[in-house]
């Protein structure tokens, strides 16, 4: 069995160089549309059992963008899997990046992600995070029926 992971098309968010948590919703853009059909284009003869996707307008753009160009998958609508989310950033999530990097939990977000202190800016710790993540795929694994344990190591 093998998996593809996509990230969502560059959004209106992404360009404007502001966070793009859980709590914004941003839409792709044209270049980020353009991206998810290439990319479409590229996995066209690829044979999915499924998409997944996280319940994020831009996840599932993206998502729909790439299989609409599948030739050999079964037209199928992304199965939404709601822990797979973005993180939630709390105050930071819209906000330019510039806005916030003289705080010093900017730098722990990016580069020491134990120590970012997620409930000052009521945003979502890592570990909260992880451990959404792992029942994201615990669901996803239990959707195809294989153990989880057995795939992930």
């Amino acid at each position: 069995m093998k998996l593809y992971f996509v990230r969502h098309g560059l959004t209106k968010i992404n360009q404007a160089a502001c966070f793009n948590g859980g709590q914004s919703d941003s839409s792709l853009t044209m270049d980020g549309k353009k991206a998810a059909l290439s990319l479409g284009k590229q996995l066209q003869q690829v044979k999915f059992a499924n998409c997944y996707s996280s319940p994020q307008k831009r996840a599932l753009t993206t998502a729909e963008l790439v299989m609409s160009q599948n030739k050999v998958t079964p037209a199928t609508t992304p199965i939404i899997v709601p822990q797979l989310r973005e993180m939630n950033l709390g105050e930071w999530d819209g906000t330019p990046i510039s806005q916030h990097q003289h705080e010093a939990a900017f730098n722990d977000y990016f580069q020491h992600p134990a120590r970012f202190p997620a409930e000052k800016i009521g945003a979502e710790s890592y570990v909260a995070l992880v451990r959404r993540g792992q029942l994201g795929l615990k669901k996803f694994f239990l959707l195809i029926n294989v153990s989880y344990e057995q795939q992930i190591y």
